[in-house]
C-alpha cells in the first residue's frame, strides 16, 4: 500500500506539474490623428523564475469599446513581440483588451482596461532642456544646443551655437566662432562665422560620455565664452539624420544589438513602429530600411529591446535637411499598458495548489487504507488465534492471552497505524513544501 501510494502520488505530481506560465505585455500609447492605436505586445512564457519569449506563435488581439468588439491576428517574432495596428474608430477614454494565445485550445495570455488618453503618454516623455546649461561669460552672450538634443557616443552630430548682445538681446552676425574640449574630435571645421540670425553650426564626435565643450565667440572689440558638459547618452542607438525625414533609416549602435526597434512617436500618440535587423560592424551593429514617412514634428524611439523600456532608449527629433533650428530629443519609456504575468502567476499557483491537494488526498487515503488493513490484519489473526484456542479447551488462561498478543494488544496496534500515519504525513509535508513553487 505504501508503495502504490507513492508512486500514485508521484505520478500525479509529474502529470499535474506547473511547466510555465504563458503570459503577454501591451506596450503603446494613445491613437494617433487616424484613430489607429499601435500597440506592442510581448509574449513570454515563464519558467523556473525565468522568462523566455513565445516565437513565432499566432495571437489574437480583442478589444471591446462599449457594444463594438474589434479582434486583430498577429504573429511573434523571435523575441516574442508582434506589432499590431488597431483601428479604433470613434475616440474612447478606455478599451477592455484581451490577448489569447492562438490554437486548438486557445490560452489567455492577459486582459485589462487600457488608457486610450494622452495623460499616460506624456508623463512617459522627458526632454532635456534647449538650450543646455553651461557657464558663460563676456561681452557676447553665448548659447549652445545640440540640433537632435543628445549626442551618442561615438556618432557625429551638429552643435547650434547662437551669439546675442545680452543688452539689446538681438543676434550679432558676422561674429568668429570656434569650438573645442575634451573627450571629442571635431566633425568638420572647428569653426565659422555667425549668419544674420547670430547662429552657427558646427559638427563634433563624442568619443567618451563626458564631454566638456569650450565655445570662443570673437568680434572686433568683444568677446564671449560658454563652456558646459554635452548631453551624451550612454550606449544609445543612434539614427544617421539623413534621410530620417523621407522615412530611409541608417542606424548604428556601440554594442553589437540584434535588433532595433524603431517607434515613430509624438508628443500625444504612438504612431507606428517597426523592427530593424542590425548586422555586426566593428564591435558594433549597424541597420538600414524604410519605414513610412514620419510627420513633421516626429520623434523616432530606438531601442535594443521589444518593450522600448532601456535606459538608453532615445527618441531622435525628425529634422528637415534645411532646419536651422534644433530640437530636443526624448527620453522616454513606453508605458505598459496592461501586464499579463500577474494573471500567469495566479493561474499558476492555483494550478499547483490544485495538484499539491490532489496529492495530498491521495497520501490521506492511503494512510488510511493502510491503517485500516492493519487493523483487519490483526482481526483475522485474533480470529485465527481464537479458533485455535477454541480446538485447544484446556489451554491454561495464561497461554490464551499470551496467543492473544497480551492485555496491551490493540494499544500497540493503535500506536502502530499512528506511526503509519506519521509516516505518510511526513511524506505529506515534503509534497506540500517541495512543490510550493
Amino acid at each position: 500500500m505504501p508503495g502504490c501510494t507513492i508512486l500514485l502520488t508521484a505520478a500525479l505530481l509529474l502529470h499535474g506539474r506547473v511547466r510555465s506560465g504563458p503570459a503577454a505585455r501591451i506596450y503603446g500609447g494613445p491613437p494617433g490623428p487616424d484613430s489607429i492605436a499601435a500597440w506592442r505586445v510581448c509574449a513570454v512564457d515563464r519558467a523556473v523564475g525565468v522568462e523566455l519569449p513565445i516565437r513565432h506563435s499566432p495571437i489574437a488581439v480583442v478589444l471591446h469599446i462599449g457594444s463594438r468588439r474589434i479582434a486583430l491576428d498577429a504573429v511573434t517574432d523571435d523575441e516574442g513581440a508582434a506589432e499590431v495596428r488597431i483601428p479604433l474608430g470613434s475616440p474612447a477614454e478606455s478599451a477592455q483588451v484581451e490577448v489569447l494565445l492562438a490554437g486548438p485550445e486557445p490560452r489567455m495570455l492577459c486582459a485589462g482596461r487600457v488608457p486610450l488618453s494622452v495623460p499616460a503618454w506624456a508623463a512617459s516623455q522627458h526632454a532635456d532642456p534647449l538650450p543646455i546649461p553651461g557657464s558663460a561669460e563676456g561681452s557676447l552672450a553665448v548659447s549652445v544646443s545640440p540640433m537632435r538634443g543628445s549626442f551618442a557616443a561615438p556618432y557625429p552630430d551638429k552643435v547650434s551655437i547662437r551669439v546675442i548682445d545680452p543688452t539689446s538681446l538681438l543676434p550679432v552676425s558676422g561674429v568668429a566662432v570656434s569650438i573645442k574640449g575634451q573627450g571629442m574630435a571635431w566633425d568638420g571645421p572647428p569653426s565659422a562665422t555667425t549668419d544674420d540670425q547670430g547662429r552657427v553650426r558646427l559638427g563634433l564626435r563624442p568619443l567618451d560620455h563626458e564631454v566638456r565643450l569650450e565655445v570662443l565667440a570673437t568680434a572686433p572689440g568683444r568677446q564671449g565664452r560658454w563652456t558646459g558638459l554635452l548631453p551624451v547618452v550612454p550606449g544609445a542607438l543612434w539614427l544617421d539624420p539623413r534621410g530620417a525625414a523621407d522615412g530611409r533609416l541608417r542606424i548604428s549602435s556601440p554594442v553589437g544589438h540584434r535588433f532595433a526597434y524603431v517607434t515613430t512617436v509624438d508628443r500625444s500618440s504612438r504612431l507606428h513602429a517597426t523592427r530593424i535587423p542590425l548586422t555586426p560592424d566593428e564591435g558594433g551593429a549597424f541597420g538600414e530600411a524604410s519605414i513610412p514617412t514620419p510627420p513633421r514634428g516626429a520623434w523616432l524611439l530606438l531601442s535594443p529591446d521589444p518593450p522600448g523600456r532601456e535606459t538608453p532608449s532615445v527618441a531622435w527629433p525628425v529634422l528637415a535637411p534645411d532646419s536651422a533650428d534644433p530640437r530636443p530629443s526624448l527620453r522616454m519609456r513606453t508605458p505598459l499598458l496592461v501586464d499579463g504575468m500577474p494573471m500567469a502567476e495566479r493561474l499558476m499557483k492555483r494550478q499547483s495548489l490544485r495538484t499539491r491537494v490532489r496529492a495530498l488526498s491521495v497520501l490521506g487515503l492511503g494512510a488510511l487504507l493502510e491503517a485500516a488493513l492493519m487493523w483487519l490484519r490483526a482481526r483475522q489473526l485474533q480470529d485465527e488465534v481464537d479458533r485455535a484456542l477454541a480446538a485447544m479447551p484446556d489451554a491454561e488462561p495464561d497461554l490464551a492471552v499470551t496467543m492473544r498478543g497480551g492485555k496491551g494488544f490493540w494499544l500497540r496496534m493503535v500506536v502502530a497505524c499512528a506511526l503509519a500515519g506519521l509516516a505518510f504525513f511526513a511524506v505529506a509535508l515534503v509534497t506540500w513544501l517541495g512543490t510550493g513553487g
